[in-house]
């Protein structure tokens, strides 16, 4: 724990994770309370949405290396925690008719930028991590960011139940594509990573 929180950019990755986390906890609540519940989606295209979000992920791991490669490990961790932090929020307007494409569609392209994130940040962790040490630092980074997807479990429910389930969708939504300022707001991380991988 006192190395990742003494490494300025394992740091910030783990609170941006746990973001993530708490934020994947609101949306497993929210997104049925609204979508199902509210809107009247039905299972099969209620699947179908939810599946736009892999198949991006999938893209995004098939490109990581191309993006790499052209752009250095650097500018590819930084460039993807900003696409990711813009990309996801116009599925903040999803609603009934054309709307409810923009879910899919932002939530494919928010999963392509995440793996590449996913992928660059865990490589940066396995080179700057001294060897003796990789599988506890795995383990509390991990315990850090994970730890929190109960408490945002938590923190939908509550919002469905006080405020419906636009509400506990939109948050989710919202600190899932805000958790990546995290590694968004600290250019110097192109340069300390570059150096690193």
């Amino acid at each position: 724990m006192r190395f990742v929180t003494g490494e300025p950019v394992l740091r910030r990755i783990a609170v941006g994770g746990a973001l993530v986390m708490a934020a994947n906890g609101v949306c497993a609540v929210g997104m049925p309370l609204y979508l199902v519940k509210e809107l009247g989606l039905g299972s099969a295209p209620y699947g179908l949405l939810m599946s736009a979000v892999a198949v991006g992920s999938l893209a995004g791991a098939m490109l990581v290396a191309r993006v790499t490669v052209r752009f250095g490990p650097g500018r590819s961790l930084y460039g993807s925690a900003v696409l990711a932090t813009v990309l996801y929020l116009p599925a903040l307007a999803t609603g009934p008719g054309w709307p409810l494409l923009l879910l899919p569609v932002a939530g494919a392209m928010f999963g392509a930028a995440s793996s590449i994130f996913g992928v660059a940040l865990l490589s940066y962790r396995q080179r700057v991590t001294p060897g003796h040490l990789l599988g506890r630092v795995n383990a509390s980074m991990r315990f850090l960011m994970w730890g929190a997807a109960p408490l945002g479990g938590l923190a939908g429910g509550a919002l469905g139940e006080w405020l419906g389930g636009y509400a506990a969708f939109a948050t989710g939504i919202a600190v899932m594509s805000l958790a990546h300022l995290a590694v968004a707001t600290a250019p110097a991380i192109m340069r300390r990573t570059a150096t690193t991988l």
